[in-house]
C-alpha cells in the first residue's frame, strides 16, 4: 500500500514540476538569470559615473538597484521613481511615495515610450531602459538611459 502512495505522489509532484515550468515569467522585470528581483526598492539614491550625478534612484536600504517597485509600494524610492517620472517623462505626480493607479498609468507610460513590457512593474528591465535624471557639472539637469552607463553609489536621499 504505501508503494502506491509513494508513486502516486511523485506523480503529483512530476505534474506540478511540468505545469511551474509551462508557466515562464509574468513580466519583462526578471534578470538575465531568470530568478525575479524579489526585494521591493526602499530607499532613492544619487549615483556617479565621471562627473555625472544620477539622481533619485529606486534602492534597497543595502544600495543594491536589484529591486521591484510596484503598486502598493510606499517608500522614499517610490518618492524617486516619482521625481524621474515628471522630470524625465513629463508627467505630473505628486511626490508622496505612494506607489498608486496615477503612479502606475506613469510608469507604463513611461514603459512605452522604452519600448519595454508595458506591465506597470519597476524592475530590472525597467530600470535598465528608464530615464534618469541626471546633472554634469557645470551643465542644464538632463535624463540618460540608467543602462547605458557604469554608476557607483554615492549617497541616499530619501
Amino acid at each position: 500500500m504505501s508503494r502506491i502512495l509513494i508513486r502516486a505522489a511523485l506523480a503529483v509532484l512530476a505534474g506540478l514540476a511540468i505545469v511551474l515550468s509551462a508557466t515562464g515569467p509574468a513580466s519583462a522585470d526578471v534578470p538575465a538569470g531568470g530568478l525575479a528581483a524579489s526585494v521591493s526598492c526602499t530607499r532613492a539614491a544619487q549615483f556617479t559615473s565621471g562627473g555625472y550625478l544620477a539622481n533619485y534612484v529606486p534602492v534597497t536600504s543595502g544600495r543594491s538597484t536589484n529591486c521591484i517597485l510596484s503598486k502598493g509600494n510606499n517608500s522614499g524610492a517610490v518618492t524617486g521613481l516619482q521625481s524621474n517620472l515628471n522630470i524625465c517623462y513629463q508627467r505630473n505626480l505628486a511626490l508622496d511615495g505612494d506607489f498608486g493607479q496615477n503612479t502606475k498609468n506613469a510608469l507604463i507610460y513611461a514603459q512605452g515610450k522604452m519600448k519595454t513590457d508595458t506591465d506597470g512593474v519597476y524592475g530590472p528591465d525597467t530600470r535598465k531602459k528608464m530615464l534618469m535624471y541626471f546633472t554634469l557639472s557645470g551643465t542644464t539637469p538632463l535624463c540618460t538611459v540608467w543602462g547605458e552607463r557604469t554608476w557607483t553609489f554615492d549617497h541616499f536621499q530619501y
